[in-house]
């Protein structure tokens, strides 16, 4: 992850059709941000060796409940208020948006996660199996530095597993119609200035572990 990256908030952009329901459009926002928080704490212990030891000694203490799935949500916590997708705006028409805020590195991720899982949707039976089989295959090669935290195995099928269930969401909606496309900008010099300075920048969210 370049330096530069550590400090961009970029905007991720949903369009979307179709009639929604309330709990559809809750559970979307809340597995959305699930996932966004997920692979914010998959940075974060890549990116810095306090955050490492930060949760290898938690591992080591004892701490029982501690296993992968609320490891990464205890360092994601621990980014306080770079731990949410922002909402910056719902425009409800057909098609209509939905954009979120949030580090640019971990929006990059969320969105190349949908666009696979657009592509899955659109593929035929043999090559959907394919790709999911990569989906997950990616996933375990970004979790795997768990395993040097002192994680099990069965640990990082349990997290994985949680994250499968909650892109199944993503999934569901886009094969209904609802989700169409997505895609991310940058935030622009003087939103991005102004986001810096109310939270912060990725780089100053890595010192809390020092």
């Amino acid at each position: 992850m370049s330096a530069e990256w550590q400090s961009i908030y970029t905007v991720l952009s949903f369009e979307i059709d179709e009639n929604w329901y309330a709990p559809e459009m809750g559970t979307f926002l809340l597995h959305l941000n699930d996932l966004y928080r997920f692979y914010l704490g998959i940075e974060v212990i890549h990116a810095d060796e306090h955050a490492r030891n930060y949760l290898r000694n938690k591992k080591q203490e004892g701490e029982q409940r501690l296993n992968l799935t609320n490891g990464l949500a205890f360092i994601s916590h621990k980014a306080e208020r770079y731990n949410h997708l922002r909402v910056v705006r719902i425009q409800y028409e057909s098609p209509g948006l939905q954009d979120l805020a949030g580090i640019g590195v971990v929006v990059g991720h969320i969105k190349d996660l949908a666009l696979r899982l657009i592509d899955v949707a659109a593929s035929k039976d043999e090559r959907r199996l394919k790709n999911e089989r990569l989906e997950i295959e990616n996933l375990k090669e970004r979790i795997k530095i768990a395993k040097d935290l002192g994680f099990t195995d069965k640990e990082i099928k349990n997290v994985l597993g949680w994250a499968k269930k909650r892109q199944k969401t993503i999934s569901y909606l886009i094969e209904e119609g609802k989700i169409r496309s997505v895609s991310e900008r940058r935030l622009g010099q003087h939103e991005q200035t102004e986001k810096i300075h109310q939270y912060g920048s990725f780089s100053q969210l890595l010192r809390r572990f020092k």
